[in-house]
Order: C-alpha cells, then sequence, then structure tokens
C-alpha cells in the first residue's frame, strides 16, 4: 500500500468530490439503508433488537454528513 501524505489525501477528496463521488456514494447509502429498513419491518423481530438494528443503521448512514 503506497502511503498519502495528508496534502495528497485532501487532493484526492477533493477531485472526487467535484466528480459527484461523494453525491453518489451518499444517493447509494440512502437507497441500501431503505432497502435495510423495508427489510425489517417484513422480518418478524423482536421490538426491542430491531429498533436497535434501525439505531445502528441510520447511524453508520448519517454519520459524516
Amino acid at each position: 500500500a503506497v502511503e498519502m501524505t495528508e496534502s495528497e489525501v485532501d487532493r484526492a477528496a477533493a477531485l472526487v468530490e467535484e466528480c459527484g463521488g461523494r453525491r453518489e456514494v451518499l444517493a447509494l447509502a440512502d437507497r441500501h439503508l431503505s432497502r435495510a429498513l423495508d427489510a425489517l419491518d417484513d422480518a418478524e423481530l423482536v421490538p426491542a433488537p430491531r429498533d436497535e438494528l434501525i439505531a445502528v443503521a441510520r447511524y453508520v448512514t448519517a454519520r459524516d454528513r
């Protein structure tokens, strides 16, 4: 693996942003979250664990926005 400097990481992040990569990944995460929540609605789960899974899913898809 190649080590990147902080400046190189910043530049790479800027390029991803400029190309719309971040926007596309966030949209993809939203689609996956929606499908996951639908699956949880269809599953016959005990409410407390189901609610915890929903909370985790929402947390990991929204934590860096």
